[in-house]
């Protein structure tokens, strides 16, 4: 197995002003997935509901409250400046903003020399070839080293940054809601480019997403996260032919359909997610769900297989 998450956790502290009281936000609280050499394995939900926080952890970018990220068998936070920098080549990220991610004072060329002469991935004598390589594989033209950011239309950028990430051949990247800044006419192009370096390099994907829609084109399995947990998991065709959690429903029923007659019958659970849910025992989403009942607002469900491969924490998933 090329990536194990294991009960992932990340609270932020927080101070309530001068009369409030403080407390933690816990970002994540719990999380644990595997991802294969290869694989895309697909984090969904609502914003807030912890999915980039996931992503900067699986990276090492954030530390944890508690839990451990374990890559190609290591736990990367137990691993010293020399180890983590070896294993940082090997895992690598695309942005969502493709702009923000990208320094406006450096053209291509210079950025991309940038990561390869620090990781000391080719000789100097063969880094301006790699770069004409990069710029592509990526479907750029080679004159595009002495552009700047801002010459560059969203699309382009992005492929940019997905040049910069594959320039020190990774394993495995995180693609944080990598098309939802891009307009649509463009998000196609991206994910099949995504999807042919897949293929070609064999990378393992982290694709984290709140669009059921793209989630369905590009990965093997989904993890549905609702306030800092997974609360349902399983291969992508079974997800969207028999959801079991409520709130993976609404997710659903949320993909736009070109029928009015479909969409008028689309229900959503009312209300929005609880602000304190960590003094509730029961269910985070007891006070949205339309099945809750009194052992829903009591206990709260763990994370269980109902069948091979498709896991729920929702008491009703048998009824």
């Amino acid at each position: 197995m090329l990536l194990r998450v294991c009960g992932l956790k990340k609270f932020f502290p927080f101070t309530g002003g001068v009369f409030g009281k403080g407390g933690v936000v816990k970002a994540v609280d719990g999380t644990s997935f595997e991802i294969a050499n290869g694989e895309t394995f697909a984090l969904v939900g609502e914003s807030g509901s912890g999915k980039t926080t996931t992503g900067l952890l699986t990276l090492g970018l954030l530390s944890p409250t508690a839990g451990g990220v374990y890559f190609e068998g290591d736990n990367i936070f137990k691993l010293n400046a020399s180890e983590m920098r070896e294993r940082r080549r090997r895992m690598q990220m695309v942005f969502q903003d493709p702009y923000g991610s990208l320094n406006p004072r450096m053209t291509v060329g210079k950025m991309l020399r940038e990561v390869l002469s620090f990781h000391h991935v080719v000789e100097p004598d063969f880094v301006r070839e790699r770069i004409n390589e990069l710029l592509k594989v990526v479907g750029l033209d080679s004159s595009y080293v002495r552009r700047y950011p801002h010459e560059f239309s969203g699309g382009e950028r992005q492929r940019i940054g997905i040049a910069r990430a594959i320039s020190l051949e990774p394993r495995l990247i995180v693609a944080d809601e990598p098309v939802s800044a891009l307009d649509v006419s463009i998000r196609g192009q991206i994910l099949n480019l995504l999807r042919e370096l897949q293929e070609k390099l064999g990378l393992a994907y982290l694709f984290i997403a709140h669009d059921l829609a793209v989630v369905r084109y590009v990965s093997r399995r989904v993890g549905v996260m609702y306030l800092g947990r997974i609360v349902e998991e399983a291969d992508t065709e079974e997800m969207f032919a028999r959801p079991l959690h409520p709130y993976t429903r609404a997710l659903l029923d949320s993909i736009p359909v070109p029928d009015p007659e479909i969409r008028n019958k689309r229900t959503m659970p009312a209300g929005e997610a609880p602000e304190d849910y960590e003094e509730c025992p029961g269910c985070r989403f007891y006070s949205r769900c339309p099945r809750a009942e009194r052992k829903c607002k009591e206990v709260e469900p763990e994370l269980v297989a109902v069948e091979d491969n498709h896991l729920v924490a929702c008491h009703m998933a048998s009824n």
